[in-house]
């Protein structure tokens, strides 16, 4: 049955159990087993602690310039690659995990 043929109701309901299969990872481990290809829901914290890398990393930035403190110029050394390494991690995740297909859906 096509998508557009069913009510509201039906797709609410057809959306609800979607969501509990899609974070069911013992479903997943089985589905791999099988040679299936699925992929897992992207967590939000990604986001988040790039977001506090980059600001740990401009502080840093900040604080070093200003203050001419080797300390403060180390930790930028150290914490600016991680930043930058964090972000080509997530922009590879969301590019679709850099391979030159583009990811199949979960069926």
């Amino acid at each position: 049955m096509a998508a557009d043929r069913l009510t509201d109701r039906e797709q609410q309901a057809l959306r609800g159990i979607e969501s509990v299969l899609d974070r069911d990872r013992a479903l997943h481990r089985r589905l791999g087993l099988l040679g299936m290809r699925f992929r897992l829901p992207q967590r939000p914290a990604g986001g988040r602690i790039l977001a506090l890398c980059g600001l740990a990393s401009l502080g840093l930035l900040i604080l070093g310039v200003v203050t001419a403190s080797p300390a403060a110029i180390w930790a930028f050394a150290v914490c600016w690659p991680l930043t930058v390494g964090i972000g080509f991690l997530a922009l590879r995740r969301h590019m679709g995990a850099g391979g030159s297909r583009p990811p199949r859906p979960f069926v």
